[in-house]
């Protein structure tokens, strides 16, 4: 069966970029591929509900993860939604398929001490491709953006009089992101090294050794580099340095509506999850909320003439009729 007039809908009205089409119609082609071999000879329009929990079933049996398998249901439920839309099936028989239940995990990120220690054990050689790794890690780290809005910045979306870039989300939103001043150096470095090489290059911001945009697995390659000496984090992704950024500017008292903005988020439900990590942000929170959490100043006795009743139960709260000395 031919995908294409969905995945058109997919790249007009939902406005998904070529490569999450491209993953689309490779987990498509995954379920007609079950589907001929399970019930060969029968159109995928004519699939029952029965057929998909016995794929349902196949994806558990075959280990896959649980966002994976939920991934997958998703799209062939969207994907016979819109055969249904256009009454080449009666009902659609994804609709009632279940979504496999996920694990909720922390963000992985890396504590201030460990990128202090980063900043130091780290060595960018004072070439092209040391300077723009360097670039790479203080970008991701400085300004939290994505992998994908890294790689599609240009030349044009730096301001360097503003300190601030402008990025592309991934349903082609623009924003503009501020990035902190010791940036600039590193920035105007690169720049002059890019200019002294590829005079004539692409518009793209970083490039490869030999003038092309630079790909994903370069970027990738750098940040392992940059954290694995120094970090105990079981992850080194991009997407850690990513948290990082998230999880301390909620530490030294961001408003979660602008870190919700500066993330990129399009809900701030998703900007919650670092204050799941962020405990400086919790511990303040705590000190202000509740009396009892704030430090007080020690508690003065003034000495007086004493008797019994009263020192044994002193001091009685304002208005009650035991605070004025038991008469005799």
């Amino acid at each position: 069966m031919n995908f294409e007039a969905f995945l058109a809908m997919l790249r007009q009205e939902r406005r998904l970029l070529p490569r999450t089409l491209v993953e689309y119609e490779r987990h498509l082609n995954q379920f007609q591929a079950y589907c001929a071999r399970t019930r060969p000879g029968v159109a995928l329009s004519n699939m029952r509900h029965a057929d998909l929990y016995g794929w349902l079933r196949a994806l558990a049996e075959a280990d896959y993860h649980p966002r994976t398998r939920n991934l997958k249901v998703s799209i062939v439920r969207n994907f016979y939604r819109f055969l249904e839309q256009r009454g080449e099936v009666c009902t659609n028989p994804a609709q009632n398929l279940p979504n496999a239940r996920v694990p909720d995990p922390l963000p992985v990120h890396v504590f201030d001490s460990e990128l202090a220690k980063c900043r130091k054990v780290a060595q960018f050689p004072n070439t092209f491709v040391g300077c723009r790794d360097k670039l790479i890690v203080e970008l991701l780290y400085g300004t939290g953006m994505r992998v994908s809005e890294l790689l599609s910045l240009r030349m044009e979306d730096i301001n360097l009089k503003e300190y601030h870039l402008a990025v592309v989300h991934t349903s082609s939103r623009p924003r503009t992101i501020p990035f902190p001043s010791s940036l600039l150096p590193v920035l105007r470095t690169y720049l002059a090294q890019r200019k002294k090489l590829f005079a004539t290059s692409p518009n793209q911001l970083l490039l490869t050794i030999r003038g092309h945009p630079l790909y994903r697995m370069a970027v990738y390659r750098a940040t392992r580099k940059y954290l694995s000496p120094c970090t105990m984090a079981e992850k080194h992704s991009p997407q850690v340095l990513r948290h990082s950024y998230g999880a301390h500017l909620l530490d030294n008292g961001a408003n979660l509506v602008a870190l919700c903005q500066l993330m990129g988020h399009w809900s701030i439900v998703s900007t919650l999850v670092y204050t799941r990590v962020a405990i400086k942000h919790l511990k303040a929170a705590l000190d202000n909320a509740l009396p009892r959490g704030r430090p007080r100043p020690p508690r003065v006795v003034v000495s007086r003439k004493s008797d019994g009743f009263n020192d044994y139960f002193w001091p009685w709260p304002r208005g009650s009729p035991f605070a004025r000395k038991r008469q005799t």
